[in-house]
């Protein structure tokens, strides 16, 4: 059946305005920060989901560190606040804090907003040490690292993600890729335990899972062999990046987040 998502975008501020979202299945929210547009607008999108018996929305947010919309994100959070979104994907770069105590005013504010909480790691998440000691720190939300989560009829997975391997990469790279495949299938086999035939598995990662010209590589191969069909990514910006909003590759949909390299308009998703 089908749901709808609502998307916001707006300005930057302090730092390079940057921001991602997503649509994943069913009823979805993204916010986004548009650098030449000074407004937060909402968007919507109808996402069909024929597992799910009922509408459930989801909103999906990316580099929440790098927006300012008001003081205390005050627009922003106004914005979701009325949409009301059952769960909040949060897809990494929540914070510029380096320290756990640093970064708690961002993840206070987003606690506010309705719905249940799932973060994954992003490459500016310096303040993120270990699984445990953020479970400990922001009980209210769910991290996804080397684990799986699960709500509702939602299983989330993902990993951070990195650079894919060129002939260039430093073996200080590669040690990082091949780690973060690990923890992709990790959690990815998580799921595969528990999932249903009525589960919708969504995997968030931070980085790209394949190059500028979509090809196939060890991340695409590990959502295929478990049969993932729908997969978020972001961390790509700037007007100068060639990009897809929305990739149709072996019978999986793949969603950029990065609001301004879909000129903050909506995307047909089916």
């Amino acid at each position: 059946m089908g749901h709808q998502a609502a998307a916001a975008q707006g300005p930057a501020v302090r730092r390079p305005r940057r921001r991602r979202r997503l649509l994943a299945a069913a009823l979805l929210v993204c916010v986004g920060a548009a650098a030449v547009d000074s407004r937060l607008a909402v968007r919507t999108y109808t996402i069909p989901a024929p597992q799910l018996s009922a509408p459930l929305r989801l909103a999906l947010i990316t580099d929440f560190h790098s927006c300012d919309y008001g003081a205390g994100q005050a627009q922003l959070l106004s914005a979701l606040e009325a949409a009301q979104p059952d769960l909040v994907l949060l897809g990494g770069d929540m914070s510029w804090g380096l320290t756990i105590e640093e970064a708690a005013p961002d993840y206070a504010a987003v606690a506010e907003l309705p719905g249940q909480k799932v973060v994954v790691k992003g490459n500016h998440d310096y303040y993120w040490t270990s699984l445990g000691k953020m479970q400990a720190a922001f009980p209210s939300f769910g991290f996804v690292q080397n684990n799986c989560l699960r709500r509702g009829k939602y299983l989330i997975t993902g990993t951070r993600g990195w650079n894919l391997p060129t002939e260039d990469s430093s073996e200080h790279d590669l040690k990082i890729y091949r780690r973060e495949l690990l923890r992709l299938e990790l959690s990815l086999k998580c799921a595969e335990k528990t999932k249903t035939e009525d589960d919708v598995v969504i995997a968030m990662l931070h980085y790209p899972p394949f190059d500028a010209k979509y090809g196939d590589s060890e991340v695409t191969a590990l959502l295929e062999k478990y049969g993932v069909r729908t997969v978020t990514y972001g961390h790509l910006h700037g007007k100068n990046a060639r990009v897809t909003p929305v990739v149709r590759k072996n019978d999986a949909d793949y969603y950029l987040t990065s609001c301004d390299l879909v000129n903050n308009t909506p995307v047909r998703i089916f």
